[in-house]
């Protein structure tokens, strides 16, 4: 048996202690062992039609102002990752978790320095929306303010998009000329190697 179990000792907190612990210029100061061991939960989301979905985080929000991050994303803030994508998912992007064709969990990563190495959930999901159904649903979002917009990325290999569908950019563009979280960055580096292995691309072109 290959599964691999992630266990987790889950404690109630307040997100102001994670902003302390692990965002604060103090937080630097503080030994692992202090900080509030935050984990994040993020959706490396795909449109039906092979986009991915990153958003531009708000120059409002405390955390990675001005960075393109994935859309959707939150802290673990419940025993069931699926619950906290499920809740993130329809706040950020208006979709319910019947829009999703394919779920899984890709890694567990170190956010970096810049977000005090928290851990993340890098997971995959897949839409049976395409771009234009995600954007037009983007607009009338719950929480849509926590990102100025969107961006529709193509994965090497899928179909170039016709029509109207929000702003698309090229993988490698968006990657050379975009300011990403750390997190994120290195995510699309895994994902762009995964997608070398035969396996992996059936999985995320199924």
């Amino acid at each position: 048996d290959d599964d691999v179990v992630v266990e987790l000792e889950l404690q109630r907190s307040s997100f102001k202690y994670v902003l302390y612990t692990h965002l604060s210029t103090d937080a630097l100061l503080l030994p692992e062992a202090h900080r509030a061991g935050a984990i994040g939960v993020s959706a490396m989301t795909a449109t039906a039609d092979g986009y991915l979905v990153l958003g531009r985080r708000s120059e409002m929000l405390a955390c990675l102002p001005g960075h393109w991050h994935f859309a959707p994303a939150g802290q673990l803030d419940s025993a069931s990752v699926q619950a906290v994508l499920e809740k993130e998912l329809h706040e950020e992007l208006g979709c319910t978790w019947g829009d999703v064709a394919d779920s899984r969990l890709l890694a567990l990563m170190d956010s970096g320095a810049e977000q005090g190495h928290k851990w993340d959930f890098i997971c995959w999901l897949r839409l049976s929306l395409g771009a234009s159904q995600v954007h037009a649903l983007y607009s009338r979002a719950e929480d849509s303010y926590e990102h100025d917009g969107l961006i529709f990325v193509r994965i090497p290999g899928a179909a170039p998009l016709r029509g109207e569908v929000g702003p698309t950019l090229e993988f490698d563009e968006f990657f050379e000329q975009h300011l990403l979280s750390d997190v994120a960055r290195r995510a699309l580096v895994l994902f762009r190697h995964m997608l070398r292995d035969e396996a992996w691309r059936a999985c995320f072109f199924a």
